[in-house]
């Protein structure tokens, strides 16, 4: 159930928020930043579309979260409009990631404690000129 939820949860609101480097994988790494220090705010910063919530994430309890391995992927990118608003973006990226998260309740979020080996983020710059931001995240890493 964690990861079906979970993979809904990357259609967040961007607020403009400019990232302190801008490559897809710096932007996975930050996002990772924020949700270890339960920063809400900037993590929705990162993302675009709906807001994520301390009732999806539920911040309070999280003991910790770490990002183990991070890289983009360079061949067999996968991008679906419907997560961009059915727009077609100057670029999209794939980041195949693994991630440890422990909180104080198991069961309690959309994420069981554990590590999580097959995992991607995608992102899309809307212009030359635009920040990456997260559009999608969930199951679906493929490592080589």
């Amino acid at each position: 159930m964690g990861i079906a939820i979970a993979a809904t949860l990357a259609f967040a609101g961007c607020s403009g928020a400019k990232a302190a480097s801008n490559t897809p994988e710096d932007i996975v790494r930050q996002n990772f930043e924020y949700w270890q220090a339960k920063d809400l705010a900037k993590m929705n910063s990162l993302v675009y579309g709906r807001p994520l919530t301390n009732t999806e994430l539920e911040l309070d309890e999280l003991n910790y979260v770490k990002l183990n391995y991070y890289k983009e992927r360079t061949e067999n990118v996968e991008f679906r409009k419907e997560w961009f608003d059915n727009k077609t973006p100057y670029k999209f990226a794939q980041v195949d990631i693994s991630f440890t998260v422990d909180y104080k309740t198991e069961g309690s979020t959309n994420y069981n404690n554990g590590t999580y080996e097959y995992w991607s983020f995608y992102l899309v710059k809307e212009t030359e000129n635009s920040d990456w931001v997260i559009v999608m995240q969930g199951v679906g890493g493929n490592y080589e």
